[in-house]
């Protein structure tokens, strides 16, 4: 959501719901797709996220912070705290 929304969104006394993005990474690393989720905090995003990856890895981002990396083959996550 971008800024004007956001403030939008506190200024009505809405509940901000933190944007998250997915993205699928292909065998040879590099992403193939990007997929915009929201969600109310990091652990419902990494689950979502485990959903969508669908067998490949995937990395969870929340704006310029790496949440996870998911790992493709066993859904198995590494946190990526601090990015």
């Amino acid at each position: 959501m971008g800024k004007i929304g956001r403030r939008h969104c506190e200024t009505q006394g809405l509940a901000l719901v933190p944007d998250y993005r997915v993205y699928t990474l292909g065998e040879d690393g590099h992403i193939f797709r990007r997929t915009e989720i929201s969600c109310p905090d990091d652990q419902a995003a990494l689950e979502r996220a485990k959903n969508i990856a669908d067998g490949h890895a995937v990395e969870l981002w929340e704006g310029a912070r790496c949440i996870a990396l998911i790992h493709g083959n066993d859904g198995s996550s590494t946190p990526r705290a601090g990015r």
